[in-house]
């Protein structure tokens, strides 16, 4: 569907660029020069020009068609591909045509662009460019050539570019450079140079859209005082002397370039926006792709679930979430504070990228001093064991044989949990508004609670939401595996809670939470070395726990 750029395609976007500049992401030899950067390719048909990067679009540009069949075509892909959907390079010009529900405009000042009046700069006149003027003058006391870009010169560019680039530290901007410097005769722009004693000492490479000269690339050898604004007056006054503005592109928030271009007495700037889903919609979409609930569940999840959303995200894009849920337990006869995980999902596009470790870790961190140890009932297995977690308890088999009453108490259901739970050495501490809770969810499912019978001997209660048994309690000892997992955020209060002291010192090792990362003094001198995981193990390896929720 995407293919790659071709030289050739400045004739296509040609037919397409109808209107005045939208910013230079538009430009082709600005999309020519950053195609391989940013993975850019394009869709191109009788009507449809767009231009999708590794993880984002531009604007679409359209001819003879609604602008909505290009936000249409972009939306479809997206879906279908679960490629993030997000739009940049958005201007003002492009704000009345984003007309698409559940969406966000963000501003990107860092993106702004600097935008001259030309003749400024081609005359430099006025008192407001008297130092640009001075350093002009003073450049151009030397001897020096202002000439067209020639082949030969292509080494001695990219030495300027490499003795420019290690006093500044960015090296991206070099394949683009070539890429458009190697094909300057198909694209629309140019390159000038300036010459001192026979080498390279500054280049400007430009192009222009209708009314308005755009500045791609400008590097020179500060070693020769005032060269930046004899390249910046020699390119205005040679290839700008007919465009009513010049865009000098964006500052990326580089404090030292920001400084740069405010003293060229900018007229204006294109402020810049890119438009992303809301976070929840994002949320839902993700959740849609990774598990395989009704559409039922999936709207009482996002309407109605309790639950906090907690988001990894970058440029408003979401690439890992969870949710939680705060829970009391009874930890060894002492009321602790705890959250159980669930929905823990990263966007397709982003999975195996360590962006959920990401996330994970900065939740422990804000949790470390308030939450000691959290509990998980994961959708796959033998995922989060590498993170620290570990598989704690076994959970009641519904008995075989029974019958089930559904004509229950809430109050009599809380008294047989309460019951049970209080023979482990960890439970889920349950008051009566968490039951209410949990019946308001079931309600909302179509699940329900049931007495777990034995003839008539209530013997338990069993908990199905609507598309199966998520929770069994009984005096009965027909114990399964749960799945379920737990995680340690505070070793030193879990140790202190359990009064935990082992054979040997221990040295443990977490490599989410250094705060963990403590030497535990045992009854002997001998250490040894132990993952967080390994030791959690040794803790509660004759623990009792009943924590029942999945979610």
């Amino acid at each position: 569907m995407f293919r790659d750029i071709l030289a050739q395609d400045q004739l296509v976007f040609n037919d397409f660029i109808q209107n005045e500049c939208h910013g230079s992401e538009l430009c082709f030899a600005n999309i020519f020069a950053w195609k391989n950067y940013d993975k850019l390719q394009i869709f191109v048909n009788d009507n449809l020009l767009i231009i999708k990067g590794k993880n984002f679009f531009f604007p679409p540009l359209v001819k003879n068609v609604d602008y909505q069949k290009g936000l249409d075509f972009i939306q479809n892909y997206c879906e279908e591909k679960q490629f993030p959907f997000a739009i940049y390079g958005v201007t003002e010009k492009f704000l009345p045509l984003l007309k698409i529900k559940n969406t966000h405009l963000t501003p990107h000042p860092e993106l702004d662009e600097y935008l001259y009046n030309a003749q400024d700069l081609v005359t430099y006149s006025g008192k407001k460019f008297h130092s640009k003027r001075n350093l002009f003058n003073q450049f151009n006391k030397l001897s020096y050539e202002f000439v067209t870009y020639q082949k030969t010169m292509r080494n001695d560019i990219a030495r300027l570019i490499d003795e420019w680039a290690s006093d500044n530290e960015q090296t991206y901007e070099k394949e683009g450079i070539f890429a458009l410097l190697d094909n300057i005769e198909v694209i629309n722009c140019f390159c000038d140079c300036i010459i001192i004693d026979g080498k390279v000492e500054a280049f400007t490479i430009g192009s222009s859209l209708h009314d308005i000269g755009i500045v791609l690339f400008e590097k020179a050898n500060t070693a020769y005082p005032g060269i930046y604004a004899a390249i910046v007056h020699l390119v205005a006054k040679k290839h700008f002397q007919n465009v009513k503005y010049i865009n000098r592109q964006e500052d990326m928030g580089i404090e030292n370039l920001k400084k740069s271009k405010l003293s060229y007495n900018p007229s204006g700037f294109i402020r810049k926006w890119h438009l992303t889903y809301d976070f929840e919609t994002q949320a839902r979409n993700i959740y849609r792709y990774r598990f395989n609930d009704s559409l039922d569940y999936q709207e009482f999840f996002f309407s109605h679930k309790i639950k906090e959303a907690h988001y990894l995200e970058s440029n408003k894009i979401i690439k890992a979430m969870l949710f939680s849920r705060s829970q009391k337990l009874i930890f060894h006869q002492q009321e602790i504070h705890s959250k159980i995980l669930f929905a823990l999902a990263s966007h397709p596009f982003y999975e195996k990228q360590g962006y959920m470790k990401e996330l994970l870790t900065k939740l422990f961190t804000e949790w470390f001093n308030t939450i000691p140890i959290i509990t998980l009932h994961p959708a796959i297995s033998n995922f989060y064991q590498h993170l620290g977690f570990i598989e704690f308890d076994f959970l009641p088999l519904v008995p075989a044989n029974q019958s089930l009453d559904d004509n229950i108490k809430l109050q009599k259901i809380a008294q047989i949990y309460e019951t049970i739970a209080s023979k482990y050495d960890v439970y889920e501490k349950r008051e009566i508004t968490r039951w209410e809770e949990i019946q308001n969810e079931l309600m909302l499912t179509g699940g329900k609670i049931s007495y777990l019978k034995d003839k008539e001997k209530i013997i338990g209660y069993l908990i199905n939401d609507g598309e199966e048994i998520t929770e069994v309690i009984t005096n009965e000892n027909f114990l399964v595996k749960s799945n379920n997992l737990l995680r340690i955020i505070n070793l030193d209060y879990i140790l202190r809670a359990c009064s935990f002291i082992p054979e040997v010192s221990i040295q443990v090792i977490d490599n989410l939470i250094p705060q963990n990362n403590i030497l535990i003094i045992g009854k002997t001198k001998q250490i040894k070395t132990m993952t967080i995981a390994e030791l959690s193990k040794i803790i509660f390896k004759n623990t009792r726990f009943l924590i029942p929720s999945h979610y």
